[in-house]
């Protein structure tokens, strides 16, 4: 779960870099793109621990 919020928080930044004012802040779409990917995944390991038996078979 905490690696989700992580990610999630790191996609907020990088979308809200993205339209920052100050130039020198700003990020490209494929910064938000990788965050959005990275946050993604992560969902789908969350949602594979949750499946997945107490013994991790």
């Amino acid at each position: 779960m905490a690696e989700v919020v992580t990610r999630f928080e790191a996609y907020a930044r990088a979308r809200a870099a993205r339209d920052s004012l100050l130039p020198g802040a700003r990020t490209g779409p494929w910064h938000e793109q990788h965050a959005f990917d990275d946050l993604q995944a992560a969902v789908a390991r969350l949602r594979d621990s949750v499946r997945r038996p107490a013994g991790g078979a």
